[in-house]
């Protein structure tokens, strides 16, 4: 929280002194209005975010024009604001028309329009509708290996996705197995920092334990509780070597190692990680 705090303080100072120098309207301004509501965003002050998102989203409107690139910025950042007000109905015509905008301005191949495809189908895949979402994120999957190539974190990161939004679709395990497969084989390949390293370690990355995990609750929601817990071991093994031992993320997988451990008949197993998951 410090660090945010400090950057407030810089960044309401920047602003006074632009100000002061350009008056009320000029472009800094708004960028610097955009960065202090995703401040405000990150530290959960939805109402100022949002009032200053929207304040720098008009003055970009009319310095920039409509369908500026920096605009979509500010589209975003304030349809976040709605998404974490669960207010879904407004903030999807705020990413729609963002897309359109980055696929105007920097075209169907660019990471920020299959950025604009995530987003919606996030929303899409939230709101029930399973075939459109699967249907962007796989169009923002085919845009990230043109623009990167297929072994890249964002390929990974959307293909997890596309596996997260198969599950809830109840799609059998056989189906999603493959997608977990390759996003482990592509972060491997990626955060390993040393060709020599034991190939059988997963690099400590917290994409890797991400998917690690997300590949034992899976495992856990088909039967398979074995397999479930030798992945959430491993996912626990690498949120630790990133965040340390009291992390929220550290304390969930070990509530979701004593799920399972108990669904395996080892209430001493599940006791021990119950009992990490209580540890100040």
């Amino acid at each position: 929280m410090g660090r945010y705090s400090e950057a407030e303080r810089l960044l309401q100072q920047a602003l006074d002194i632009e100000r002061a120098i350009f008056g009320e309207e000029h472009v800094h301004i708004a960028q610097t209005l955009n960065a202090l509501g995703a401040v405000m965003l990150e530290t959960c002050r939805l109402s100022h975010a949002r009032s200053l998102l929207s304040q720098a989203l008009r003055l970009k409107e009319q310095l920039l024009g409509t369908a500026a690139p920096e605009v979509a910025v500010s589209l975003n950042d304030l349809a976040v604001v709605y998404v974490r007000q669960e207010d879904l109905s407004s903030a999807l015509p705020l990413y729609q028309r963002a897309l359109d905008i980055r696929r105007g301005a920097l075209g169907a191949a660019h990471p920020d329009t299959a950025q604009s495809l995530c987003n919606i189908a996030e929303l899409r895949g939230r709101k029930g509708e399973f075939d459109e979402a699967a249907r962007l994120y796989n169009e923002a999957v085919r845009v990230y290996e043109c623009v990167f190539s297929e072994a890249h974190p964002d390929v990974a990161e959307t293909l997890n996705s596309i596996a997260n939004l198969y599950q809830r679709q109840g799609m059998p395990l056989d189906t999603i197995r493959p997608i977990y497969e390759r996003v482990l084989h592509i972060l491997c390949e990626v955060y390993r920092p040393d060709a020599t390293e034991e190939r059988t370690q997963y690099p400590r990355h917290p994409a890797v334990a991400l998917a690690l995990n997300d590949y034992g609750i899976l495992h856990a929601a088909h039967g398979s509780y074995t397999e479930a817990e030798r992945l959430l071991r491993e996912a626990l093994s690498v949120m630790r070597g990133v965040y340390g031992e009291h992390h929220p993320d550290v304390k969930q997988c070990c509530r979701n190692l004593a799920d399972v451990c108990e669904k395996l008949g080892a209430p001493e197993r599940a006791f021990e990680f119950r009992h990490l998951a209580e540890q100040n």
